[in-house]
């Protein structure tokens, strides 16, 4: 509430005297009329209660809304509620009682089978409002379950599921809006005609943070003349026909330019019956930075992503074992398209043509520090400059620096009517992939420092994990930067024992298939992938007999546990590189080790704090052996 007794008129001395000026005498009215009101809009604005067992003012949520003013908040008490309500000419904010909490999100529903929610007014005559959704699940529509026109609109921590459409937007349809979505749930939800099953927009601006879209048909989000900025949003199982996940596309010419801009999205199994498994752009401009795409999947050309007529630019994106039936297995580019990566990973994908990418019709790509490799086609396995099947369209071009690319020149097709420039600092040797299932880069991966030794990147730049780019004297290949890894903690309550993993793919598969006997706790310390000066190297080995890992910064005694009768210990290399105690740097974090007194194994953190807690709760069953070694300082979030 702002303080009418702070705002006060500007004088200025005349003579002897004050006069007040013209301009300071309306600044000062232009204030105190805004504060006069504000502070009567704060003094309306009330609290209404909906309880459909009766037990606060509302039974129903339409109800409410006719009685609410302009400001005002209706808090929604868990039940089961009819949809079938409009809201217009007037900002409100509705909400569940327990906005954050899971539980209270789940049981606090509107059922859309009578009828959804339409907010704003279609017909352009009364103003633009405000209006907030926070915390409900909202499903049941079989016509699209939210409807937004001339509005600003944040929904948060939402739930859309089982919403059906005949036409565009299952779940949600916008049109000349501004819409904020934060923590939102799409799932299950379909467009008939493959207009956006989640999400249909037009002419709008869509900001999208921490979203997931799982198992939507019609491809989940279509963006018509509109502008999308995502952030760590996850896209899993979508199907569609051009876009499985996203579909952009300049619709109408008067319209907003159409863009997409994504930052740490993943895009993983979504399909499409044509063209871009994950992602369709037409007459549409795309910028990826930090973005994943795994296991997607088109019928015709891209597996990932499809570009016709459009400009994208790919940043510290990987793309691994995506699919194509036509061409380009991550990436197809048609029409006068232009693509352009920075620091991007390419693996494991495979199409008819250009196994990683593939353009056609004058189409023209930019590659630098860049890794294609171990990708799979008939012609370019890993880059396919294709002729054009007509007549008309233009050659197709490309240029290549300070990458890998299998087979070198030879892993490029480029027919006679097409151009290759072949740069300054490409490789064409194994990349040295940490494992088979993480593709960032071993300690001896010729890609470390490989880059162009004058490219100083952006401070705020970070490779497609969060780290930090140029660890070393530059910066590396690829969509991951070698320099600090992240080690990840599992408990198990089954056994009673702890599995610390640095192998990103590792900890994604015990998470997705062993929930029931795993329980991921997180990042516990950072550490090193490749050695720096005072660092030594980390053993691992594992006990299939106890189920434990055992570590140690001893080689030989590594060796000799390798080598004990019945193969009780397994030895699987090095882990990490870390520092040894008086040989660390300044900001190094100590790692201290506990031992389980009775069961053997060890249990290992960087919080003091937790180390004292599990001393004073569990006295007799763990046993402090003190500082072991010294992990990486924790990075900037």
């Amino acid at each position: 509430m702002v303080e009418l007794e702070s705002i006060r008129l500007y004088t200025e001395t005349s003579g002897g005297g004050h006069k007040m000026s013209r301009q300071a005498y309306r600044r000062g009215i232009a204030a105190l009329t805004l504060a006069v009101l504000a502070w009567t809009t704060a003094a309306q604005a009330r609290t209404l209660y909906v309880a459909e067992d009766g037990k606060a003012e509302f039974r129903s949520i339409g109800a409410a809304i006719g009685a609410a003013r302009n400001g005002d908040t209706i808090v929604i008490e868990p039940g089961l509620y009819a949809g079938g309500y409009y809201i217009s000419g007037k900002s409100l904010t509705l909400r569940s009682r327990d906005p954050n909490n899971a539980a209270a999100v789940a049981r606090t529903i509107i059922d859309c089978r009578e009828g959804g929610l339409t907010i704003g007014d279609v017909s352009g005559a009364a103003d633009r409002i405000w209006v907030t959704l926070e915390g409900m699940t909202i499903r049941g529509s079989s016509n699209t379950a939210l409807a937004c026109h001339r509005a600003e609109l944040s929904i948060i921590n939402c739930t859309f599921r089982d919403n059906r459409v005949g036409y565009a937007g299952g779940a949600f349809r916008c049109h000349d809006s501004t819409v904020r979505l934060m923590g939102c749930t799409f799932s299950g939800n379909v467009s008939g005609a493959v207009r956006g099953g989640a999400i249909f927009c037009t002419n709008s601006e869509l900001h999208l943070t921490a979203c997931s879209f799982e198992s939507n048909q019609g491809c989940a989000v279509v963006n018509y003349d509109s502008r999308l900025l995502l952030t760590d949003c996850t896209f899993w199982n979508n199907t569609g026909e051009d876009g499985g996940a996203m579909h952009n596309r300049m619709n109408s010419p008067a319209g907003i330019a159409v863009s997409a801009s994504l930052t740490r999205c993943t895009f993983q199994g979504n399909s499409a019956d044509a063209s871009g498994g994950a992602i369709y752009s037409f007459h549409a401009g795309t910028t990826l930075n930090a973005c994943t795409f795994i296991s997607n999947a088109a019928k015709q050309d891209g597996g990932a992503i499809y570009n016709s007529n459009s400009n994208s630019r790919l940043m510290n994106c990987a793309f691994l074992g995506n699919t194509a039936e036509g061409i380009g297995g991550a990436s197809s580019s048609w029409y006068g398209s232009t693509l352009s990566l920075v620091n991007c990973t390419f693996s494991k994908n495979r199409a008819a043509a250009g196994g990683a990418i593939a353009g056609r019709g004058q189409f023209y790509a930019f590659l630098s520090h860049s890794i294609l490799w171990g990708n799979t086609a008939a012609q370019g396995k890993e880059l396919s400059l294709a002729p054009n099947p007509w007549e008309y369209g233009g050659i197709s071009s490309a240029t290549i620096e300070y990458s890998n690319i299998a087979g070198g020149e030879a892993g490029v097709h480029a027919p006679a009517n097409a151009t290759l420039h072949w740069a300054a600092g490409n490789l064409d040797t194994d990349p040295l992939f940490r494992r088979a299932e993480d593709f960032s880069l071993s300690a001896r991966s010729p890609c470390i420092d490989a880059g162009d030794p004058r490219h100083v990147p952006d401070p705020e730049m970070k490779d497609v994990v969060g780290n930090a780019r140029r660890f070393g004297a530059a910066v590396d290949m690829g969509a991951y930067e070698a320099g600090s890894v992240p080690v990840f903690r599992f408990w198990s309550p089954l056994t009673e024992r702890h599995f610390y993993t640095s192998v990103r793919g590792e900890r994604d598969k015990i998470i997705q298939n062993l929930a029931h006997e795993w329980t991921y706790e997180g990042i516990v310390f950072y550490a090193c992938s490749r050695p720096y000066e005072n660092m030594v190297p980390l053993y691992r080995l594992w006990s299939a007999q106890q189920s434990s890992h055992h570590w140690t910064l001893d080689e030989k005694e590594a060796q000799d546990m390798a080598r004990s009768p019945g193969g009780l210990w397994a030895y699987e290399g090095i882990a990490f590189y870390v520092y040894l105690p008086f040989k660390q740097p300044w900001g190094a974090l100590p790692v201290h080790r506990l031992r389980w007194t009775l069961r053997g194994g060890h249990f290992y953190t960087v919080n003091i704090e937790e180390r004292d807690r599990l001393l004073r709760e569990l006295p007799g069953k763990l046993t402090y052996e003190g500082i072991i070694w010294y992990a990486l300082p924790w990075p900037e979030k």
